[in-house]
Parts: C-alpha cells; sequence; structure tokens
C-alpha cells in the first residue's frame, strides 16, 4: 500500500456518489412526506416509520456486493460475476438437483 492515500481513496468514494445523491433525495422527500402527515394528522403505520431502515440495509448490502465484486475484479484480472453465476448455474444443473 502507498504512504500516501491521496491517490486510493477518490477512487473509493467515486462509486457511491450516484447513490448518495439519491439518498438525500429520498430523505428530502421523507421530510416533506413526514410534515404533510403532521400537517393532516394521520399516524404513520410501522411499515411506514422503518421503511428508511429498510432501505439503508439495502443500500449497505449492495455496496458490500459491488465492493466486493470490484476487490475480485482487481485482485483477479479476468473475474467476470455473470461468468462465474453461469458456472454455479451449469454446476448445479449437471449435479441434477434442480
Amino acid at each position: 500500500m502507498p504512504d500516501d492515500f491521496e491517490g486510493v481513496f477518490p477512487a473509493f468514494g467515486h462509486p457511491n456518489q450516484c447513490s448518495d445523491r439519491e439518498l438525500c433525495r429520498f430523505s428530502n422527500f421523507g421530510d416533506h412526506f413526514g410534515r404533510l402527515m403532521l400537517w393532516y394528522g394521520f399516524a404513520p403505520d410501522w411499515r411506514i416509520v422503518t421503511l428508511p431502515l429498510f432501505i439503508f440495509i439495502a443500500c449497505v448490502a449492495a455496496m458490500g456486493a459491488g465492493l466486493w465484486t470490484a476487490a475480485l475484479n482487481v485482485k483477479y484480472s479476468g473475474f467476470s460475476l455473470h461468468r462465474s453465476l453461469c458456472g454455479a448455474v451449469r454446476t448445479v444443473r449437471f449435479t441434477g438437483r434442480i
């Protein structure tokens, strides 16, 4: 690993910029939606209250899978998730479990 991390970290943050922008838009929507619910006296259901938590968990899971795949692609230059999944499906079909 290089001594200066300036060249490493911008490449790490760049893929997350699109999702960060959309999460900011979603939080603004949630703020406006919450204010309208307060204005009209609507009590939200537990599904509406826990929705941001589930969206956060989904985003973290997707980011983890994407960064893991990117790391495998860097380490093994011939790695392709599509080819790996197709090979796994062929193996399962060949063994006759499906």
